[in-house]
């Protein structure tokens, strides 16, 4: 402003060459994708990009216990401001482990490009990547549909669809056609989520598995503008799991007024009568009629996913209360389970605050992403537990939680406590306590035998330390039939009642008594039980009787074990499989158990060699890679990982990834011809973008120009 001259800063090669790993080539608006891969981490490694002042944890990561990888997906545009970070100048990524920072990389934003855009002929109440879940959910959909909140997905039971509501701004003199898809789950290749070249060549090649969900078509003339723009809704179906909306426009016939008619020239009521006009003003008469193009397409990704987790619990350990107390017989508490989420892609689970696994796979509901867990939690009297669980779009705890065997035993409305069918704090209580039954004329469980006559017992449950405890289960049988009313008693001839009371708690401690009545005299008086032998080999053979139907818990092993070889459970004759020590069971009958061992597996400790490595694109021509020299990216990162490293960490290594043959996605430039702005890749048709999302990877094609 001063007239001054301008004054410039040279950046050298050599230097730009240590310090940067490449330049960001974003699609022609903007859009960009950076898949990256960390080695040798643990599973609370967390990956950031940022600048030298302000990072953003990346969300969509996964994690293989295994191999001890990390991979990260980062999708993003470079106009985006994302809680107030700007993807400009050099951008860090770099993972934390244990709270250090293990490995860096930099990669520089291109200059945007600053010429005047167009005013873009319609604006959608969404954006390219939409994502809506559980919350977002109106299950009884209005009967005026228009009345419908954006932002809102409501349930069709008739067609066992969802629809929403996109409120569109569209400009005077343009139509445009939305419609949705969905893509279906058969393009998935098998496999665990990783494709190579040849797997991705391959979907490319193949016809998409695209169905049309709904179509509508708007337009605005001069009987519906004001101010130049009319604001319509259109309707949209959609399925759980991916969809994409496709948006394209068209001009149309009009009258010298600026009113839309038909091929007759009678003004258009209905806009199935347009006659649309798309590139180069050819008429445009549908998909399967003509191969005119739109004069702008555009497509947004819409993911849904209403559905929770699904969630299998080993009750034998997690058998809470309705008051959410879990009760234990010793501090050794196992939190044991199966959990996975079908309806989407990504779950996570957490106990105490820490993150103890979750899973991703990017978009391919093909695959199974269950997994078990084992926790051990060391338990004392009154100790509360916090946990909690969640899939991508934080569809949290489910309505029904299933046993390993998947029987449903505990389901939303069981605790009042709880709006699922588990909730988020459990308390442990100490129970080595049986359940008390004894005959009491002022007791609280009473039989009826005869008109006005009845037998009162007391049937009570106390914990450790005197406290009360809780009851689970109460049956009573009179001769070998469960009791449920007089009824049934008016029934029998005999003269006298055998009646067998069995109580368990929530500890799984069972008390099982039983009585003999005489109707006439009404006498009643306690037998002598019936008690069966186990027998166990733990160290040594042991034996020991207890009351027939009573529990039994399994014990720690305190026998020797044979070199190379550990404890591997019980196995109980009459039972399938081996159990672990802390299992409870109720033996009928004498039961003989044996313990079961596995050989020690060896782990072969990883060899540390912290690299960048970046896969070469040979096929792909639109695409300059890095060429810097690797010896650089490897000093620097060991020179970051030595003056940071933990005893407890291994040295990382990370690595960026490859996927080819997919435009609109990032690459990285050689440093030699630094652009000063961004370089588009070749944009895709919708259709094509299809094609990519059935290869797993999110959609943001909003905005793009098919030129």
């Amino acid at each position: 402003d001063d007239d001054s001259a301008l004054q410039y800063e040279t950046e050298k090669l050599d230097e730009i060459k240590s310090k940067i790993y490449g330049v960001l080539s974003p699609s022609k608006d903007g859009h960009f994708e950076i898949l990256g891969k960390i080695s040798n981490v643990s599973k609370n490694a967390k990956v950031y990009y940022g600048n030298n002042y302000k990072f953003i944890e990346i969300k969509a990561t996964k994690y293989d216990s295994h191999s001890k990888t990390m991979t990260f997906d980062l999708y993003a545009n470079i106009n985006d401001i994302v809680d107030g970070l700007a993807f400009a100048g050099d951008m860090r990524f770099f993972v934390k482990d244990d709270d250090r920072i293990k490995a860096e990389i930099k990669i520089r934003m291109p200059e945007k490009n600053k010429e005047t855009k167009a005013e873009y002929p319609y604006v959608s109440s969404y954006g390219n990547v939409i994502e809506l879940g559980e919350g977002d959910l109106s299950k009884n959909k209005p009967d005026n549909l228009t009345k419908m909140e954006s932002g809102k997905i409501y349930s069709d039971s008739e067609k066992q669809q969802y629809l929403l509501k996109d409120n569109i701004i569209l400009r005077k003199g343009y139509a445009l056609k939305v419609t949705t898809y969905n893509p279906g789950k058969t393009d998935m290749l098998e496999g665990n989520g990783v494709y190579s070249k040849e797997d991705i060549a391959k979907i490319q090649k193949a016809n998409p598995n695209l169905r049309v969900l709904s179509e509508t078509t708007i337009y605005a003339d001069s009987r519906n503008v004001e101010d130049g723009r009319s604001t319509q809704a259109v309707l949209m179906s959609a399925l759980d799991g991916f969809n994409i909306i496709r948006y394209q426009v068209f001009t149309f016939k009009m009258n010298d007024k600026g009113e839309a008619i038909d091929k007759d020239g009678n003004l258009v009521t209905d806009s199935s009568k347009l006659v649309l006009f798309g590139k180069d003003d050819k008429e445009y008469t549908g998909e399967d009629k003509s191969n005119v193009e739109a004069i702008k397409e555009d497509g947004s990704m819409l993911f849904i996913d209403t559905k929770p987790v699904n969630l299998s619990m080993d009750k034998n350990y997690f058998n809470p209360s309705k008051s959410n107390k879990i009760y234990v017989r010793n501090p050794e508490f196992y939190l044991r389970g199966k959990i996975s989420d079908k309806g989407g892609f990504n779950w996570e689970l957490r106990v105490n605050e820490s993150v103890v696994d979750n899973y991703l796979i990017y978009g391919d509901l093909h695959i199974d992403n269950t997994r078990d867990f084992n926790i051990k939690l060391n338990v004392k009297d009154g100790d509360i537990m916090d946990w909690g669980m969640k899939d991508y779009k934080a569809n949290g705890f489910p309505d029904k939680v299933t046993d390993m065997d998947g029987n449903v035993y505990l389901q939303t409305g069981y605790s009042d406590l709880n709006a699922k069918a588990v909730g988020v704090h459990y308390q442990f209580l100490y129970d080595n306590v049986k359940p008390e039954v004894n005959i009491d004329p002022k007791g609280n469980t009473s039989i009826e035998y005869a008109d006005g006559k009845s037998v009162v017992f007391n049937i009570n449950d106390k914990r450790n330390n005197g406290f009360d405890g809780e009851i689970q289960e109460q049956h009573i049988y009179v001769n070998g039939k469960e009791y449920t009313s007089f009824d049934y008693i008016k029934q029998i001839i005999d003269k006298t009642l055998n009646i067998k009371i069995v109580v368990k708690d929530f500890a799984r401690n069972t008390t099982v008594k039983e009585f003999i009545l005489n109707k006439d005299t009404g006498e009643v008086s306690e037998l002598k039980p019936h008690r069966v032998t186990v027998t166990i080999q733990n160290g040594k053979e042991m034996s020991s009787t207890i009351v027939s139907e009573e529990d039994f818990i399994l014990p720690v092993y305190k026998g020797e074990l044979e070199k190379g070889y550990q404890f591997d459970g019980w196995e109980i004759s009459g039972f399938e499989g081996k159990k672990d020590a802390g299992y409870v069971i109720n033996l009928s009958k004498d039961t003989f158990i044996k313990p079961v061992f596995k050989k020690i597996e060896e782990k072969k400790e990883e060899e540390n060699k912290p690299t960048f490595d970046v896969s070469k694109k040979k096929d792909n021509p639109q695409v300059n890679h890095s060429q810097l020299n690797e010896s650089h990216r490897k000093e620097d990162l060991q020179r970051e990982d030595h003056s940071q490293k933990s005893d407890s960490t291994k040295d990382v290594t990370a690595t960026v990834l490859d996927k080819n043959n997919i435009s609109s996605k990032s690459t990285t430039n050689n440093p030699n011809k630094l652009p000063k702005t961004g370089t588009a890749s070749g944009a895709q048709t919708l259709l094509a973008a299809g094609i990519m999302f059935i290869v797993g990877i999110f959609l943001g094609l909003k905005k793009k120009n098919q030129d």
